[in-house]
């Protein structure tokens, strides 16, 4: 990459995907030159353009981050099935008490709870687990939550979400279809999905319309390579856990933010560019935010699937 590859790949990381025009306002430099590089970068496989769905408004109900300890000649043999799995849309491994991190979506706890005791439970080389339930999520990449109104509000409502907006199985293999090439045109969903190319042009716009999915730039190993990733469980000192979230949702580097259950009050994930970068937030940023207690930091060292896209 040159430099304004560089700088493109920089901008696209923090502020995501954008019109050209407003990319190349912000970078001086033309909208010509923005479309240029951007066709280079997808072209050479270094980005790609993904649907990414509104987790809350597609259904999923059941949050979780799932730390596995693995025995180590089972390592590969685990990975690889966890990979294929289709709920676990996020994988990687990590440093410290678990050798990977796993985050999964489903759509009731019910099956939360039959992965985590039956097929977890069930896989050979697992020596054991620890799951991180998300039970109120205010942040999820560029979706975000409010906090409920009252701590009675948060006791009954499980996830946050706009019951305005009606989607259906069509509506979900629409966005399916996009996680997988989000620059699909609808002449060429037309088949796949059964519909017309006026339906389809229809349906993707109400549903861009309403936040049930954003499309966003994936970046693939050749940039990821110099990334840390990590995954933070806070303890609270009694405080309300939505207050401490508040301070936490807009730094750009914190892609989720959940109230959790079990041994963490709140969990957090984020993506620096450098391990200094981590260091700081954790040992300088988050002892400065009222209501911190204490904090637990598992660096993820290799991503290998996000957005259920495979990085390997």
């Amino acid at each position: 990459m040159n430099e304004v590859d560089e700088q493109l790949v920089s901008y696209l990381w923090s502020h995501g995907l954008q019109t050209f025009k407003t990319i190349a306002s912000n970078l001086g430099t033309s909208e010509r030159t923005v479309r240029r590089h951007m066709d280079v970068l997808l072209k050479g496989g270094l980005i790609k353009i993904a649907a990414i769905p509104n987790p809350v408004l597609c259904g999923f109900k059941a949050w979780s981050k799932i730390g596995i300890k693995v025995d180590s000649g089972k390592l590969n043999q685990v990975v690889a099935t966890l990979l294929a799995h289709p709920q676990v849309h996020c994988l990687a491994y990590s440093m410290g008490r678990f050798d990977i991190i796993i985050a999964v979506h489903l759509d009731s706890i019910d099956k939360l709870v039959y992965f985590v005791n039956s097929e977890l439970a069930g896989l050979k080389g697992i020596i054991t687990t620890e799951t991180w339930m998300l039970a109120y999520p205010r942040k999820y990449y560029r979706f975000t939550w409010p906090a409920p109104a009252s701590a009675a509000a948060s006791q009954t409502d499980t996830a946050p979400g706009d019951k305005r907006v009606k989607i259906d199985k069509v509506d979900l293999a629409i966005v399916e279809a996009l996680s997988r090439d989000g620059l699909a045109r609808p002449a060429a969903l037309k088949s796949q999905l059964g519909l017309g190319v006026s339906t389809l042009r229809k349906r993707i716009q109400h549903l861009l319309d309403n936040n049930v999915f954003i499309k966003e730039v994936l970046f693939t190993p050749q940039i990821l390579e110099n990334e840390t990733w990590a995954t933070t469980g806070i303890t609270t000192d009694g405080r309300d856990a939505h207050t401490v979230i508040d301070a936490l949702l807009d730094h750009p580097a914190v892609y989720l933010a959940a109230v959790s259950l079990g041994k963490f009050n709140i969990l957090i994930s984020t993506r620096f560019r450098n391990t200094d970068l981590l260091h700081h937030f954790v040992t300088k940023e988050l002892p400065g935010i009222e209501g911190i207690s204490s904090t637990e930091t598992l660096v993820l060292n290799k991503p290998l699937k996000y957005h259920s896209t495979m990085l390997i």
